[in-house]
């Protein structure tokens, strides 16, 4: 099962009409392109290729920042983000819809995002021109994922440490 951090566990989550986006592959240029496109929908981008926060329209670009991040991620409609290990288990953590993108040559997020695909997660390959129609149609269906687990990570710590003992 997948770990997550004791803060996360710990945080109120909110249903609010924003979409959280991590997408460290893309440029800023090609999200903001997309998303304004959607334009009833506000979109909370967490970008390593800034270090100032910038508006564009519905979209919003902010540097990278822990704090700032899991604030908009427990409130979040829903998550745009790759298909690695640590954000996709904080996704299924928090309840939240997903959408996927795995990183190209990244064997690990294409083997993620195929597991993720089985639980009911949307899980597109790239961003081309059939990507906002993809997005519009994953706004409006209900969240087809349904794997919830229970937080875990004191047993499997403790499991280690008795493996370690032995």
């Amino acid at each position: 099962s997948p770990v997550n951090r004791k803060e996360l566990q710990e945080t109120k989550i909110t249903d609010e009409e924003h979409i959280t986006v991590y997408l460290p592959a893309f440029s800023d240029e090609i999200l903001i392109k997309h998303f304004k496109e959607i334009p009833n929908w506000n979109w909370k981008v967490f970008s390593k290729k800034t270090t100032q926060y910038y508006q564009v329209g519905n979209v919003e670009v902010n540097p990278v920042n822990k704090i700032k991040y899991d604030r908009a991620l427990s409130s979040a409609a829903g998550l745009l983000i790759g298909a690695g290990f640590q954000g996709t288990s904080e996704g299924l953590f928090l309840k939240k819809k997903m959408m996927v993108i795995p990183m190209f040559d990244q064997y690990e997020q294409l083997c993620n995002a195929e597991a993720l695909k089985e639980l009911g997660v949307n899980v597109v390959k790239r961003i081309d021109s059939s990507f906002v129609s993809l997005l519009k149609k994953w706004l409006s269906a209900e969240n087809e994922c349904h794997y919830h687990f229970m937080p875990n990570t004191g047993m499997i710590a403790d499991k280690i440490i008795d493996l370690i003992k032995k």
